[in-house]
């Protein structure tokens, strides 16, 4: 009789703690890891990372997408401003 053997669950969390890990691996010398500019920059003046295959790097690019579920009737104003904030500081190409 065989058995199959279980496969091991590497992934764990949300995406925001799984690129801390990833984060907290590369600096413990273990692997390369693509992580975002903001996340690093501090470790790479400092000289703990260092960036590598620029070349093939295709940016800190994101998709942002803003959904507000509300009740109907006004867009409160946080919501709003937040809208703003995003409008202003998120480059929408």
């Amino acid at each position: 009789m065989a058995a199959a053997r279980p496969r091991p669950n590497h992934q764990c969390g949300d995406d925001r703690q799984r690129s801390s890990q990833r984060w907290r691996l590369t600096l413990a010398g273990l692997g390369l890891a693509r992580l975002a500019a903001f996340q690093v920059k501090d470790d790479i003046a400092a000289g703990r990372l260092q960036t590598v295959l620029e070349d093939f790097n295709p940016g800190d690019r994101v998709e942002v997408h803003a959904v507000f579920l509300g009740q109907g009737g006004y867009l409160p104003s946080r919501v709003r401003a937040l809208l703003d904030f995003l409008v202003e500081k998120v480059r929408l190409d």
